[in-house]
């Protein structure tokens, strides 16, 4: 989990971390998971489950951020992929470029927050 960290720091992060499974189709829906906004939800290109996120943000700071991608806690918001899966194919698509702040890969650019 990260910490007291900016907002806009941990999307930097998170923008890194994310796009290679975007660039696999991945797509991310907003969501509140246990009835708190700020949170997400992956879906593969079939519309399986793949993880939900979710931030807790206190007076513009971030607190935390919570992953779950147990199969077993997912289930409940629809079909589970395999998530090893995923992230093989995404591995393979090859990592994003990061250059003057920008995170770019085939097909997309992300400005500096």
């Amino acid at each position: 989990m990260l910490r007291s960290a900016r907002v806009g720091r941990v999307a930097q992060v998170l923008v890194v971390v994310l796009a290679p499974l975007v660039r696999v189709g991945v797509a991310v829906e907003p969501r509140e998971v246990n009835g708190r906004p700020g949170a997400a939800l992956f879906r593969e290109r079939d519309g399986k489950v793949l993880n939900a996120l979710a931030l807790d943000i206190l007076g513009g700071r971030n607190q935390t951020v919570r992953s779950v991608t147990n199969p077993d806690k997912l289930g409940h918001m629809g079909p589970v992929t395999d998530a090893w899966a995923v992230v093989r194919e995404a591995n393979q698509a090859g990592p994003p470029v990061v250059a003057d702040g920008f995170v770019t890969g085939p097909g997309f650019t992300v400005e500096p927050l």
